[in-house]
């Protein structure tokens, strides 16, 4: 009996009231809708990269060396821009750009 955890206690009804009030101001609901369509640009701007990707990777499947190179240009300047703006991290753009940049060399 001494093994087991103790059970956390359950909030007090205050809090959950609390809660529900704070979801109501006008404040909370503007960054809420703010956040939805934060989330929807940001997605379509990673759903981009992703794509541009795929396309690389099909020219540098092809060994059409010309049509990468064109997109890797893209890629890089799409990746640097979505780094900027927090959509994806400078890592990860990097590693995007370095890494389609090795399989362009191989052709």
């Amino acid at each position: 009996m001494a093994d087991e955890k103790k059970k956390a206690a359950p909030k007090s009804q205050g809090a959950a009231i609390k809660a529900k009030k704070i979801l109501k101001k006008p404040s909370v609901l503007k960054r809420i809708r703010q956040e939805k369509r934060k989330k929807a640009h940001n997605d379509s701007k990673k759903s981009h990269l992703k794509s541009l990707v795929k396309k690389i990777r099909e020219a540098i499947s092809e060994k059409n060396k010309e049509k990468s190179s064109a997109l890797y240009k893209l890629l890089s300047g799409a990746a640097d821009r979505a780094a900027l703006k927090n959509i994806i991290t400078r890592n990860k753009a990097s590693r995007y750009k370095s890494r389609i940049a090795k399989q362009i060399k191989k052709i």
